[in-house]
């Protein structure tokens, strides 16, 4: 027996004699048309629920870039730091020029000095499709070979994120300038 599109179906006897029961040939029969009628629509809400749990999860991971940023800054490790930047990033720092490339921004770090302590606190994170906003107050603690570690100095910063096509998220401009004296800690 074939239908109208000529696929050979079985007949409702070949299944029984293979020891199937109409019980559950008429389950399959109505799993098969509940895909062929609310695919679409089940796909849809299933794509639809997932949208804010894509976001959350974009959120978390560029919480955690953030955090592995501090991490490489305080070991020294600035090759690492530059490679968490696009290739056509650009950095904005207080008193400076634009610095632009992946490689002028490996030199600009190279030339800072190494914090103790250093941590990025957003005030908002906002994912718009392959881009990301992440602005807020970072906190840093210096220290120069030979003395003390200094106070803890605190910015303002803006951050915009790309997705690149890896999925992996990398920093895209980076800008941060000084805040006010007197700011309380956190």
């Amino acid at each position: 027996m074939a239908n109208a599109g000529g696929v050979a179906r079985k007949s409702w006897s070949f299944y029984q004699e293979q020891g199937v029961t109409t019980r559950e040939l008429r389950r399959v029969y109505q799993l098969m048309q509940m895909r062929i009628y609310n695919g679409p629509v089940l796909f849809l809400f299933l794509s639809l629920a997932c949208i804010p749990c894509s976001g959350q999860h974009d959120e978390e991971a560029i919480r955690k870039l953030s955090a592995d940023f501090s991490r490489d800054y305080i070991a020294g490790d600035f090759e690492s730091m530059a490679n968490r930047y696009t290739d056509d990033a650009v950095i904005m720092p207080p008193g400076t020029d634009v610095v632009q490339g992946r490689k002028a921004i490996l030199e600009f770090w190279t030339r800072t000095t190494r914090p103790v302590t250093h941590k990025s606190v957003p005030d908002k994170i906002i994912i718009e499709g392959d881009l990301a906003h992440d602005y807020g107050y970072y906190y840093v603690q210096s220290k120069k070979p030979g003395e003390e570690a200094g106070k803890t100095f605190s910015s303002k910063y803006y951050i915009l994120w790309a997705r690149e096509r890896t999925g992996e998220w990398k920093i895209k401009m980076d800008m941060w300038n000084n805040r006010n004296p007197g700011w309380n800690k956190p």
